[in-house]
């Protein structure tokens, strides 16, 4: 059989349609495009996890803060301050560093919450985005009810609270509460007055005179939660 030479032209005609190299050169130039695709993925996801950590901070601690408006003569700056604390201690748990700032109306009893944090990027910052902002807000209001002055915390005991000879408790504008579950869980002894917006007891009353209690107390209540109870412990 005759040998067929092959001219400089051909061979660069067969090198030209040659595609056995083409899909590796296709996937060479792609790989950078496609593995910043998958980094910013990661950034965004991780981003996204440590947003929805802040705003989980932002609510417990817009609620906590609402709950102290259930506190008889508390003040915006008592607040603020208990949110803070509440949601610093919350942030330290999370191992998240942030920056937290409240604002309290005790007029509308409402308190709302920022929570901001500066987040470091892996991928995005090969783009000049080192780091991302992230924010969270919350509002929460305390509706109904007057604020809380005096609760006998102990649903066991014999009576939480109790009064006797001349003894005066007298609280106008909020409310008293006794979780004694016990028939005599507030006592009245002698010539001993309460007064205040509202008296509730989880049990039952018990005094010795007509105007002992002003209003009539209300017996059977539910027991009232420690309104403090989601404060951090003071160092």
């Amino acid at each position: 059989m005759p040998e067929i030479k092959r001219t400089p032209r051909n061979r660069i005609g067969d090198l030209l349609r040659d595609e056995r190299g083409a899909v590796a050169g296709i996937f060479a130039v792609s790989l950078p495009v496609l593995l910043g695709f998958v980094g910013a993925a990661a950034d965004y996801s991780n981003l996204s996890v440590t947003r929805n950590k802040l705003q989980a901070v932002a609510d417990s601690a817009a609620l906590a803060g609402a709950r102290e408006f259930r506190l008889g003569n508390t003040t915006s700056a008592q607040v603020s301050q208990a949110v803070s604390n509440y949601a610093q201690a919350s942030l330290t748990g999370l191992d998240l560093t942030a920056n937290v700032t409240p604002s309290a109306d005790t007029v509308r009893r409402t308190i709302s919450v920022n929570v901001t944090a500066t987040v470091p990027t892996y991928v995005m910052h090969l783009m000049g985005n080192s780091t991302t902002r992230l924010e969270a807000r919350a509002t929460a209001r305390m509706v109904g009810g007057s604020p809380i002055c005096v609760i006998g915390l102990d649903p066991n005991a014999p009576s939480t609270l109790e009064l006797d000879q001349t003894a005066k408790l007298e609280a106008p504008t909020c409310a008293l509460y006794s979780n004694s579950k016990n028939r005599n869980g507030l006592i009245a002894r002698a010539d001993a007055k309460i007064v205040a917006a509202f008296i509730c007891s989880a049990g039952g009353r018990s005094s010795k005179s007509v105007g002992s209690f002003t209003p009539s107390p209300q017996t059977d209540c539910p027991v009232m939660p420690d309104p403090l109870l989601s404060r951090p412990q003071p160092v």
